[in-house]
């Protein structure tokens, strides 16, 4: 249900969401990340796709991720709660 909401957001206000960020304070992480700026977000980055956060919960979503295709909700929502909050990346670039 969430998933196939999102889709109709994104394919409905696409161009509204990459112009505008979704919670006060995140329009600072949409400059951070830029490739060869900060070696470190590009590292953490390639770490969390990977699974190997060094967080359990993180690291087995993302593999499965990766190997199935698909992930449990709760486990999308810690995932990307970590991306953002955590790794300090725009969400932009998780997608």
């Amino acid at each position: 249900c969430w998933r196939d909401y999102t889709y109709v957001v994104l394919n409905l206000y696409s161009d509204g969401l990459k112009e505008n960020v979704i919670r006060e304070g995140y329009e600072i992480l949409d400059h951070r990340f830029d490739s060869g700026a900060d070696e470190s977000i590009n590292e953490r980055l390639e770490y969390w796709k990977r699974g190997q956060t060094g967080f359990p919960l993180i690291d087995a979503g993302m593999r499965q991720l990766a190997k199935e295709g698909f992930i449990p909700q709760e486990d999308r929502l810690a995932c990307g709660s970590f991306f953002v909050e955590s790794l300090g990346v725009c969400w932009r670039e998780g997608m």
